[in-house]
């Protein structure tokens, strides 16, 4: 079965589960939140561990392939750290706004590192001077620890609504907005990248032209879903925010999986998408 495939399935299925504690949460105290976080890292952990599986096996691993198991790795712990403080809904719910908000703090730590190694991963098709890959990753990563400054002394206040089971993190427009701009800086020069990648390759390899836009796509999604979170104060765009990031995954990992399946199939040396 072909990764697009198999994650499509899996994507469905997750949705179906998703919406199913969706209907639960009118009889019990489910916190939809928490749990898409917790279904988001755990599929984006084992996506990590399985590509670190996959390299074992290989002579010559390309370096993006690397890149690739540290931004899933990364984003998993990220996406943990945010499910964790839900936990306390059933114990003492008081806590919860004052945990969810060091939890957010702890746990983007983990995303801005997700996102250097993603713009590490997309320099790496063309950049060989690693001078300047390790200084944009540098750059990133230094951005980052700004935002989490800020972010200290500008803590969100998180609402957990007890209706739809939704967290609303209510983050200070301001770390919103760096947010929204890291992303950009992260994800969306990456997707440019692959973009481009995608297209140079048409016509002359279809299959990485599939990898590389796939993958694009996927951080588009993520784009678009990972922020919302931070700037949006309504619980149905949380949801939509949800789903986005949910098909993000499920994108990226098909590119990437994509791309291993056939290294394996056609027994050539990893190539860098190409």
């Amino acid at each position: 079965m072909k990764p697009t495939l198999l994650f499509i399935i899996i994507f469905i299925l997750i949705v179906a589960l998703y919406f199913s504690f969706l209907s639960l949460q009118k009889i019990f105290l489910l916190p939809l939140t928490g749990l898409t976080h917790l279904i988001d890292g755990v599929v984006s952990i084992l996506l990590g561990i399985k590509i670190w599986h996959d390299l074992k096996t290989e002579k010559n691993s390309a370096a993006t392939k690397k890149y690739f198991t540290y931004f899933f790795l990364f984003l998993g712990i990220f996406q943990l750290i945010l499910a964790l403080p839900h936990l306390s809904l059933y114990s003492n719910q008081s806590s919860f706004p004052t945990l969810m908000a060091l939890a957010f703090i702890i746990g983007h730590i983990f995303l801005y590192i997700a996102l250097a190694f993603t713009l590490l991963a997309s320099l790496e098709l063309y950049l060989s001077n690693k001078k300047i890959k390790y200084a944009a990753f540098s750059a990133i990563t230094l951005l980052g620890a700004f935002i989490t400054y800020t972010n200290i002394i500008k803590p969100n206040t998180p609402i957990f609504d007890t209706k739809t089971g939704i967290t609303l993190l209510n983050a200070n427009p301001v770390v919103g907005q760096l947010i929204l701009i890291i992303v950009l800086l992260g994800w969306g020069v990456s997707a440019i990248i692959f973009i481009y990648n995608g297209i140079r390759l048409y016509r002359v390899n279809n299959n990485a032209t599939a990898r590389n836009l796939l993958i694009a796509l996927g951080l588009i999604f993520l784009i678009i879903g990972g922020p919302l979170h931070d700037i949006t104060k309504k619980s149905v765009h949380y949801l939509i925010a949800d789903l986005l990031v949910l098909i993000g995954f499920m994108l990226m990992a098909s590119g990437v999986f994509y791309w291993t399946e056939e290294d394996k199939l056609t027994n050539t040396e990893p190539n860098k998408l190409e």
